[in-house]
């Protein structure tokens, strides 16, 4: 069988982390794989025949500059476990390990590198730091030496297109995919819901953290001023105790719940009415997968990336749209504007509908994003090279 890996930093709880996990249980039987990491945690079942290697075996967090500074010597081990075990091919995801990957490929071209693209660049080294202008350098130098670049969405492409001068011909976007099947296991399971009986449940699921933007979707609740309807946030997080805070000033202690960070946050999405990402920026979320798994109706910022693609038909990444705007399957509304997102939220809230016809799309638009399908083109890819 074709010698490859899969490299990334950890195995720990995020959506990148998942997709490879998913990888290694679909193509175990089809390569002999090895899974290479750079920190110990591992979150996600891996299938027991799969070798792992530590290209280090790091503690997070670490200091930005010094995880950039670390990654010549990173390239150089990576290159030293190619000509060890026979990898005929890398298949990296997030930035650091695809700079590893490709960097130790020059200039011998030991092995095909594929590379995985999961957030908007411009978006998320928006911050004018050193180690920000680093990373905007390298993926501008380094990326057109991959043999084939994933990106999640059509924004990110659209991104590194135009804004970094990535090779149109390299690019080949995948979606996340989704796992119907254990969702609508697990989406039935019964919960005992923490709120009040409430007409109306809007559910957030994200870490409390700045890019959510959580402030903007308690604001834009505390705006909207809607009788008997609830706000439920699922997550934890370092701004936590500050949401807490917004919440009390804005007197919403007894219609906003924290729910703290659950395990299975499915049978909470199956029974709300409403699910609402107020994020700044993605590069492709789950959540609104899942949501749409749940035939939950979806408002969502039109922040890149992402949102836009799964929300509208036939979006290229680069459309504008309206401050509110009802699209083929949900409602997307202008990053950052309190007043647009809590308008949004009373359109939904009184328009049954408008409510039913998201439900009834949802069920056919999440089909786009089956795990089988999805998995297939990942296995495709890996063939062309």
């Amino acid at each position: 069988m074709r010698k490859i890996a899969f490299f990334i930093y950890s195995l720990g709880s995020g959506g990148a982390e998942r997709v490879v996990s998913t990888l290694l249980w679909d193509l175990k039987d089809s390569y002999d794989i090895t899974l290479i990491l750079m920190s110990e945690i591992i979150f996600y079942d891996i299938p027991p025949s799969i070798k792992i290697v530590y290209l280090e075996r790091s503690v997070p967090p670490e200091k930005g500059f010094f995880k950039l500074i670390k990654i010549p010597i990173l390239s150089y081990r990576l290159r030293k476990i190619v000509n060890e075990n026979g990898i005929e091919l890398i298949f990296s995801f997030l930035n650091r390990p695809n700079y590893i990957n490709i960097l130790s490929n020059i200039p011998y071209r030991n092995h095909k590198v594929i590379i995985s693209e999961r957030t908007n660049p411009s978006a998320m080294y928006r911050e004018n730091t050193i180690s920000n202008f680093i990373s905007k350098l390298l993926i501008k130098t380094l990326y057109n030496f991959a043999d084939i670049i994933v990106p999640n969405s059509h924004g990110t492409a659209y991104e590194l297109v135009e804004n970094f001068g990535i090779k149109e011909e390299l690019v080949e976007v995948v979606h996340n995919p989704v796992d119907m099947e254990r969702i609508d296991k697990l989406k039935y399971i019964d919960i005992s819901m923490p709120c009040p009986s409430s007409d109306f449940i809007f559910v957030n699921i994200a870490r409390m953290e700045k890019q959510k933007n959580h402030k903007l979707l308690i604001e834009a609740f505390a705006r909207a001023d809607m009788e008997n309807t609830t706000l439920l946030l699922i997550g934890d997080g370092y701004l936590r105790e500050s949401l807490h805070l917004l919440c009390k000033r804005l007197s919403l202690e007894d219609r906003v719940y924290f729910l703290g960070k659950i395990d299975n946050p499915y049978p909470y999405l199956n029974t709300s009415d409403s699910f609402v990402l107020s994020s700044d920026f993605e590069g492709f979320p789950n959540v609104l997968i899942e949501a749409l798994a749940c035939h939950i109706p979806i408002i969502s910022t039109n922040c890149p990336s992402g949102p836009a693609e799964i929300l509208k038909d036939d979006y290229d990444g680069s459309e504008p749209i309206e401050e509110v705007e009802i699209t083929d399957y949900g409602i997307l509304v202008e990053k950052g504007s309190v007043e647009s997102l809590a308008r949004a939220m009373k359109i939904l809230r009184y328009n049954e509908t408008l409510q039913k016809k998201l439900k009834s799309s949802a069920k056919s638009r999440v089909l786009e994003y089956e795990k089988g399908k999805i998995l297939k083109k990942f296995d495709l890819l890996i063939k062309k090279v």
